[in-house]
């Protein structure tokens, strides 16, 4: 479709107030609910590496995000515009490893990140529904397990069409037949195009692995390219369908859509895709987004309105080569130029519309904590440590904001909780992607079980906020070991009885699946027969274990007389150290010693016919 890709007590350790800003964590997604700036909802795509936006004047442009169909490390904010990630696929595999996108996820805390782009085109990421189920679900683990707070988003259909409703369908059954609950989704995302769904020929194509239900796809036919009331329809569509799957509490974006064809393409009435055409459907669709809303279908955070954010195609997706034009683009570009970029008669457009037609919201304060984690490194169960605790404080909105208080707790914050005295101080947190701020305390604990700390930034409501509800997190930490024991090996493992005892070497790896290090003195027990009848057969002591430090254990087991065996083998037989788990403490193995040899005849057929 497009060519080209795109033992609770405290310490504090800073005292008093603090001031401390650092340019980390910029990469945050900055719209949210409530949305108290309708100017921010205007987005655009880039067709090019994220430092290209540098080049574009998009205060002048008016839009307020922007994406590029690809991740970032650090991308830039010009103006305060927002950035959202996508991480690609190819043929259903993303395109990044493992280690590359939790990088990406501990530099960008409280990023929104799109799965995808146009999975359902075999143009563009090519994926099945099956292939991209699979996808979601380790993006999705790998980026929730770095940024819990992190918005993870369904990346975005070329458009809501029965056949790539379909497509969806078959997404969201896969997932729940593989993983056994629905696809978790914070943000779901479609694109706004009208376009031909066919085998062959121009348009979207038919999506991977529903090649036999082409017959479903639309014919559109040049002339629909720009129908605003089938552009209507597929929003509703989708908004429906995420209603009837319980998905309605939850925003829905426009990342990509606009006008395709070309200025001289003639449809089947004579017309040509001029620039008067284009700025009336950019207009009919600005108007729509808008104003549709529909209280049965509605994001209710938002007035139930249908769409929340929207993102024109393109900013220019032109090649330039010593100032000429060498490849042209898909229509809708808002600049051109090269390197030094000019608004187009569409960019002027959307500038007026937006400057002219969308009241600007008023300055505003929404403060949240986009990162909060306890210091942890080298720990011994059992003994008493002060870490820190820190929390980066971000500002979504766009006026500073003044001695904001912040306040650190063991369990909930309240009557039944313990505060983590005293309260921090931050002299000033500035506008969103201008700095953040930094507060911090050491807290004094036992090394032993699981604790809850939060964080709660203006507890008392000091600083006027746009909104409230962002302002606490929750981390749990994990201060434990945890044993677990692997299947055990017998040498030998199958013995033949000639009367005298049996003497068989039982080997098992003991793994320290916890956070913390465990002291020498843990007992590894073997038994004969059930656990705990009797005494074990043999017992060995665990040295000092390290988390995930992984050892092998032996024990040497008697037995005086033949038969069938189970042989188990426990970690932390005496339960000296609490876990989460006790669970895989315990693994076992089969031994037989036979009394004799069994012979079984050999039987031999004769071939038919001879």
């Amino acid at each position: 479709m497009r060519g080209r890709e795109r033992a609770v007590g405290w310490t504090v350790l800073v005292v008093g107030l603090i001031l401390a800003l650092l340019t980390i964590g910029a990469g945050y997604w900055s719209l949210q609910p409530p949305y108290p700036d309708e100017q921010e909802r205007f987005g655009v795509g880039l067709a090019g590496s994220v430092d290209e936006i540098l080049q574009y004047d998009l205060a002048a442009l008016g839009a307020e995000w922007y994406l590029n169909w690809g991740a970032a490390m650090d991308p830039p904010h010009p103006n305060g515009v927002a950035f959202a990630q996508t991480i690609r696929l190819s043929q259903g595999a993303p395109v990044l490893s493992e280690g590359q996108v939790r990088a990406l996820v501990r530099a960008n805390p409280g990023a929104l990140w799109l799965i995808g782009n146009e999975p359902d085109c075999v143009w563009m990421d090519n994926t099945t529904p099956e292939a991209y189920a699979e996808a979601y679900h380790a993006l999705y683990q790998w980026i929730k397990s770095e940024d819990p707070w992190a918005q993870v988003a369904f990346g975005g259909m070329v458009q809501a069409t029965p056949l790539r409703m379909l497509y969806l369908d078959r997404v969201w059954e896969a997932y729940l037949d593989r993983y056994g609950e629905p696809m978790p989704v914070d943000v779901w995302a479609v694109h706004g195009f009208i376009l031909r769904e066919a085998p062959t020929g121009w348009g979207a194509g038919i999506p991977p692995g529903l090649e036999a239900y082409a017959g479903l796809g639309m014919d559109y036919e040049i002339r629909d390219h720009d129908d605003i009331g089938i552009f209507a329809e597929q929003i509703v569509r989708f908004r429906r369908w995420m209603a009837d799957h319980g998905q309605r509490d939850k925003p829905l974006l426009v990342p990509e859509y606009g006008i395709l064809m070309w200025s001289d393409i003639i449809d089947e009435d004579g017309e040509d895709f001029s620039d008067d055409r284009v700025i009336d459907f950019m207009y009919a669709t600005f108007d729509y987004f808008r104003t549709a809303a529909d209280p049965d279908i509605g994001y209710p955070a938002d007035g139930n309105r249908l769409v929340q954010a929207w993102a024109w195609y393109s900013l220019d997706d032109n090649t330039y080569r010593d100032g000429q034009v060498v490849g042209e683009g898909y229509n809708g570009d808002l600049f051109t130029g090269d390197g030094t970029k000019t608004l187009t008669a569409l960019g002027q457009a959307y500038a007026d519309y937006v400057h002219n037609r969308v009241p600007a919201g008023p300055g505003y304060v929404d403060l949240w904590p986009i990162r909060f984690e306890v210091e942890m490194a080298d720990l011994t169960w059992g003994e008493v440590v002060t870490l820190p605790l820190t929390a980066e404080v971000a500002n979504n909105g766009t006026l500073t904001a003044t001695d904001v208080t912040v306040e650190f707790w063991e369990g909930l914050p309240g009557p039944h909780g313990t505060l983590l005295n005293p309260p921090q101080v931050l002299l000033r947190v500035p506008p969103r992607y201008q700095g953040t701020g930094i507060a911090s305390v050491g807290w004094t604990t036992l090394v032993s079980g699981t604790h809850t700390l939060w964080v709660v930034v203006d507890p008392e409501s000091a600083v006027p906020e746009s909104t409230e509800g962002n302002n606490r997190r929750v981390l749990t930490v994990s201060l434990e070991g945890d044993l677990v024991v692997g299947p055990p090996r017998l040498a030998p493992s199958v013995v033949m009885w000639d009367g005298a005892p049996v003497v068989v070497t039982v080997t098992a790896v003991v793994t320290n699946a916890g956070t913390v290090r465990l002291p020498a003195g843990g007992e590894v027990a073997f038994w004969i027969g059930e656990v705990g009848q009797g005494e074990p057969a043999a017992r060995e002591t665990l040295g000092p274990l390290s988390a995930n430090e992984v050892v092998e254990v032996t024990g040497v087991l008697t037995f005086a007389a033949p038969g069938g065996y189970w042989v188990h083998v426990e970690a932390d037989a005496a339960d000296r150290f609490p876990e989460p788990d006790e669970e895989d403490n315990r693994a076992r193995a089969w031994l037989l010693i036979a009394t004799r040899r069994v012979h079984l005849p050999l039987v031999l057929r004769r071939a038919e016919g001879l």
